[in-house]
């Protein structure tokens, strides 16, 4: 439901109602501050119960840069992974990270809009077994998903 800001609020029905409403039903339950990649802490993300698909949404414009420039909530990234405080998000690494949350087993990686970007995410794609990721821009309305 629309908040009095123009944005997006929390809707005033429950979840188990909406799904009955709607063919889809989407629910963008995490913020990441600006960042590209996040960490999740505790009690994040706040998805509702009984969910039909979690995607976890990525931005290739966080690979090869600095974990701490580029992740929300750096330390929790390097506590799943291992990582040293300096380490670079790369494409391996924060396939690392995804995969030791067990949120989900659908990740989207945005922003691919280079062939340098497509090369990063394809090196995510390579560094899981995760069969149907899809990679793209959703700015570019392009997208190809890997089987």
């Amino acid at each position: 439901e629309m908040a009095g800001n123009g944005k997006l609020g929390r809707p005033t029905l429950p979840f188990s109602m909406l799904r009955h409403m709607a063919d889809y039903v989407l629910v963008e339950s995490d913020i990441s501050r600006g960042f590209p990649l996040k960490a999740h802490g505790d009690r994040e993300p706040d998805i509702p119960e009984n969910p039909d698909d979690v995607i976890c949404v990525f931005g290739a414009d966080g690979f090869m840069k600095p974990v701490h420039e580029v992740v929300h909530r750096p330390d929790i990234f390097r506590l799943l992974t291992g990582c040293a405080e300096d380490a670079v998000a790369k494409p391996e690494l924060v396939a690392k990270a995804f995969i030791n949350e067990r949120l989900s087993r659908k990740p989207f990686i945005n922003r691919v809009e280079s062939r340098e970007s497509l090369a990063l995410a394809e090196r995510f794609v390579n560094a899981t077994d995760i069969p149907g990721i899809v990679v793209g821009s959703l700015k570019n309305n392009a997208y190809k998903r890997y089987a």
